[in-house]
């Protein structure tokens, strides 16, 4: 996300590190149904019996067992699993701009968040200056 600069030396207190989990509610402030909770498709049992290891499950794992699964169908022609690969991209990318649309929303809540703490700040001042 090339926050690293902001994240270590310009403005900690407000940029969200891109690896840590996120800390506010994923649904707050959203009316109720409009933001669907992520789940994985995938079951334990599945994942053990595949041996897919921890670097790759992530919420298109499905759509990637599919299209891996295909290509071992019919290998050595894998260009028949072109639609699979296309439907796990497609996934990939929703996925990463769900990741992005979550890092810009925590932003802004710590933004917030540090602006009021400034007005507080503020108001303090004038009245330690006023007595």
């Amino acid at each position: 996300m090339g926050n690293s600069i902001n994240y270590y030396l310009l403005h900690p207190e407000t940029t969200p590190h891109d690896k840590s989990p996120i800390k506010f509610d994923p649904l707050a402030g959203f009316p109720e149904g409009a933001r669907k909770v992520k789940e994985f498709k995938v079951t334990k049992a599945e994942l053990e019996s595949m041996q897919v290891s921890e670097e790759y499950i992530d919420y298109c794992l499905h759509k990637q067992l599919r299209w891996k699964s295909c290509q071992a169908d019919h290998m050595p022609f894998v260009s028949v699993c072109s639609p699979q690969l296309h439907a796990y991209q497609a996934c990939m990318f929703e996925e990463h701009k769900d990741r992005m649309r979550d890092y810009e929303r925590e932003r802004r809540i710590l933004q917030r968040k540090q602006r009021r703490l400034e007005k507080e700040r503020e108001k303090q001042q004038e009245v330690l200056s006023a007595a």
